[in-house]
């Protein structure tokens, strides 16, 4: 059951933006770079975040790296150019959320992934 209720119900929902994210294959960063604090208040560990430019086809490399996870209660800051993205969060079973199109070019944010779901 757990499984099933992850499938739909982690994700970011509590998304209050007041800034902008950092090139997302963490590339050195332009003067219009922000700060995202990314707050996992969910309840399960978060083992990927992935961002794309809306204009591009893949993803770009997981920000938390191959050996890190942002587990329950954990935060990581990322430096964002100024641009419009896609962003990817896959939980530890796999389930993924994408939120889309996410127009982002101020100076800091924060973002809370919690239960309630992926809308």
């Amino acid at each position: 059951m757990r499984k099933n209720i992850k499938s739909i119900a982690y994700a970011v929902v509590a998304l209050v933006l007041i800034g902008g994210l950092a090139s997302m294959t963490m590339k050195k960063t332009s003067v219009n770079a922000s700060k995202i604090k990314i707050t996992n208040g969910s309840s399960w560990d978060i083992d990927n975040i992935y961002f794309s430019p809306v204009d591009k086809s893949s993803w770009g490399a997981d920000i938390l790296g191959s050996d890190e996870i942002l587990e329950p209660g954990e935060s990581i800051t990322v430096l964002v150019d100024c641009a419009t993205w896609d962003v990817k969060f896959v939980a530890e079973d796999d389930a993924e959320c994408i939120v889309e199109d996410l127009d982002i070019c101020e100076e800091e944010g924060t973002w809370t992934i919690d239960d309630l779901g992926c809308d």
